[in-house]
């Protein structure tokens, strides 16, 4: 979360559906890595080189699916909304909230399912600056919080 002065009234952090890709990825991996482990066929060598590459990639998976996990949140203080994404490559905004346009919702069938949203949030200026949070937990309870702020401050 930001390091704020400000008081924090509401987070929106990422759900955890936001693993499943890499989760995947490291699955395979992993199968991958017992099959060739089992593999009589190939020197002991290159067996151990590819087991170790294979293992390299799975650790390199979930690290980055713990990363984004940790390191995507919206953030709703009295006067903004704050929010990053990302670690390496990170998007930040910080917008006050009387340039908020809109927060808008959207959801597929996966999103109704596991209960999570795509938010995106749209600031006046620079032509209606837009970014999209996917996969969020308990948005619906932020955007209401957020507008509640939004009628307060008008």
């Amino acid at each position: 979360m930001a390091k704020t002065k400000e008081k924090t009234i509401a987070v929106c952090r990422s759900h955890w559906t936001k693993f499943v890709p890499e989760g995947l990825v490291v699955l395979v991996l992993l199968i991958a890595l017992v099959a060739i482990a089992l593999m009589e066929k190939i020197p002991v060598g290159p067996k151990l080189l590819i087991c170790a590459a294979l293992l390299l990639g799975a650790v390199c998976a979930a690290l980055h699916g713990v990363i984004e996990y940790r390191t995507t949140y919206l953030e709703l203080t009295p006067t903004s909304v704050i929010g990053h994404k990302g670690f390496i490559r990170s998007k930040s905004l910080t917008a006050p909230l009387s340039r908020v346009q809109d927060i808008t919702l959207a959801n597929g069938l996966w999103g109704k399912i596991f209960r999570y949203h795509m938010i995106v949030v749209t600031t006046a200026g620079s032509g209606g600056l837009e970014l999209p949070f996917k996969r969020m937990a308990k948005a619906k309870a932020f955007a209401e919080r957020v507008n509640l702020e939004m009628e307060k401050g008008e």
